[in-house]
């Protein structure tokens, strides 16, 4: 139980658990886009484990704009960089006490993928959300055992009619 309470005690754990939904709100919010053009960027996404961020390559695109009913879908894609992610999970490993020549040998052939994609639809003006919806998948193969997780939030609207 020690390194999952590090984990949820450093400011990173406690803004991934607690704010997340409300992270999702105002991604898309403060900027002015170009909506012919897919962003491609890199960001660091902060270590909840503590330590380095982790680097990640992400685009954006617009999927859907009508300027005159002032809606628009954006599509968020973005991928964790492996090597970071496997460092982190090296990290926590050791936190957790599970530090052997056995898992560093795994380690060296192992493959973790993780990405999310979020699909935001606003209304952008006056920048109300009508449906969020965010995936992240994860893909972990370590010494041949292979492990899958999605998870997905949806946040929408409810318009009293």
């Amino acid at each position: 139980m020690q390194p999952n309470k590090q984990i949820y005690s450093s400011k990173e754990g406690i803004e991934s658990l607690v704010l997340k939904e409300i992270q999702y709100f105002h991604f898309p919010m403060g900027l002015e886009y170009d909506i012919t053009v897919p962003i491609e960027y890199e960001e660091e996404i902060p270590n909840m484990f503590g330590g380095k961020p982790i680097k990640a390559n992400g685009i954006i695109h617009f999927e859907d704009v009508d300027i005159d009913g002032g809606f628009c879908v954006v599509k968020q894609e973005l991928s964790l960089d492996p090597k970071d992610t496997n460092k982190m999970l090296q990290t926590i490993f050791k936190t957790m006490k599970l530090n052997n020549k056995e898992l560093k040998n795994a380690f060296k052939n192992s493959n973790v993928t993780i990405s999310d994609t979020n699909i935001y639809e606003y209304y952008f003006y006056p920048g109300i959300p009508h449906r969020i919806e965010t995936t992240r998948e994860s893909n972990i193969n370590i010494n041949n055992e292979d492990g899958k997780r999605i998870e997905k939030i949806i946040i929408e609207l409810i318009y009293n009619e």
